[in-house]
């Protein structure tokens, strides 16, 4: 299953941000491919990170909570019915509480999750239910205005939102000498930011900036994988997705000849397909 966002406040339009959304204790290996990448992971750009999870305990239900330097997080991992398995995860940061001890004026919060159920059908099939998500919030901190410096940062820093979540299924069908793989998933990233004219919240007369954005893909994938004599292995598969985007942005910009007012919505919507071997 694709996973397009990663990060914590990523920047749109592109994959970095401050802190992972992926709970590492839930992984099992990862491959890295920063080129020659395999003829079934197609739009592919710059490089293409695979890892495979763990799954969860069958015997109990296990939990675990753990302190970081910036947050708290709850793992549980056990059985849920016969041949059927769950991980969980929940993590929320304080580092809102850090910033505001030392003066900073702006206050991120970060939510993340992240689930995974696997059920043994039989000996030939399985099913995989995925999904992971995060919920970030920037908020300012109207107390930190005693410098220069932290008056300017307030005064130009919006507040934002950003959530997004990535829900999938992957049905595994296998043979003597091969495997077929089914995907179905859908991903959604949501922005939204917000400015007032001297930090009056809630005032709209001093809104300058109100801006939401919303990337959402949903996809299918097909792929067999055979090994035949020899130590040769063949793959070939098939993918389809139909992606949108819509925008819209309104902006208050103070020039010398006086305000002026920008006020847009954008959307747009395709349809991809692409065969692989």
């Amino acid at each position: 299953m694709e996973i397009p966002t990663l990060n914590h406040f990523a920047t749109q339009g592109a994959s970095g941000g401050p802190a992972g959304i992926i709970n590492v204790d839930f992984i099992r290996e990862v491959e890295f491919y920063s080129g020659a990448f395999p003829a079934s992971r197609g739009n592919t750009l710059s490089s293409v990170l695979e890892m495979k999870q763990i799954d969860g305990n069958p015997d109990k239900l296990k939990f675990r909570s753990t302190v970081g330097a910036s947050d708290l997080a709850l793992t549980l991992d056990g059985p849920l019915a016969p041949g059927t398995t769950f991980i969980f995860s929940a993590r929320r940061s304080y580092l809102q509480l850090l910033f505001s001890a030392i003066g900073l004026p702006f206050l991120p919060t970060y939510n993340d999750y992240q689930l995974k159920v696997k059920t043994r059908i039989d000996k030939k099939n399985e099913l995989t239910v995925l999904s992971i998500g995060s919920y970030d919030v920037s908020r300012l901190n109207l107390e930190a205005n005693e410098t220069e410096e932290q008056r300017y940062i307030l005064g130009y820093l919006p507040e934002n939102r950003q959530w997004s979540y990535t829900v999938g299924a992957v049905w595994k069908h296998y043979r003597d000498k091969s495997y077929d793989t089914w995907v179905l998933s859908r991903n959604y990233l949501d922005n939204s930011f917000e400015k007032y004219l001297n930090n009056q919240t809630g005032d709209e007369s001093m809104l300058t900036l109100d801006y939401t954005s919303a990337e959402i893909e949903n996809k299918f994938r097909y792929e067999n994988t055979s090994r035949l004599s020899g130590g040769l292995k063949i793959n070939y598969g098939l993918n389809l997705e139909y992606a949108k985007y819509q925008t819209s942005n309104f902006q208050k910009l103070f020039l010398a000849e006086g305000p002026v007012t920008l006020d847009t919505y954008s959307f747009f919507d395709l349809f991809k397909w692409g065969f692989s071997g």
